[in-house]
């Protein structure tokens, strides 16, 4: 079985910490997570940003629901996996 990831972690961490602390909810630890997804985008080299844009357009189109912010959420929870499992190898 595979070790969780960095992302997998940090999110684990955010849910735990609403589950004890009145003064978070699941919105907000949901509203933090894509907000840093939003940031790392925001980061990235122009090449790499239009590279990931096609990726969310596709995405989108693809999934019915999926919002720009899901798209990024769940195109980072992708990539981190995938360098954990390059790194493995």
């Amino acid at each position: 079985m595979s070790r969780p990831t960095e992302y997998q972690e940090l999110k684990r961490f955010l849910f735990n910490v609403k589950d004890i602390s009145p003064r978070i909810n699941g919105a907000e630890v949901n509203r933090m997570i894509t907000d840093a997804c939003e940031d790392a985008y925001q980061d990235t080299d122009i090449v790499e940003r239009r590279r990931l844009r096609r990726e969310v357009e596709t995405l989108i189109t693809n999934v019915p629901g999926l919002g720009r912010r899901g798209a990024l959420e769940l195109l980072a929870a992708v990539g981190d996996y995938l360098n954990g499992k390059e790194s493995e190898e």
